[in-house]
């Protein structure tokens, strides 16, 4: 359960994947939620 103090911010998640040899691929785009009561 979230505090109230966490209510009405906004959340921002950026993604990539990893090889199982460590390369990386580029980042996606921003994707933003705001989080609930």
């Amino acid at each position: 359960m979230l505090a109230g103090a966490d209510c009405n911010k906004v959340a921002h998640y950026m993604l990539r994947w990893e090889s199982t040899r460590g390369e990386t691929g580029p980042w996606s785009e921003t994707a933003s939620a705001t989080i609930g009561a």
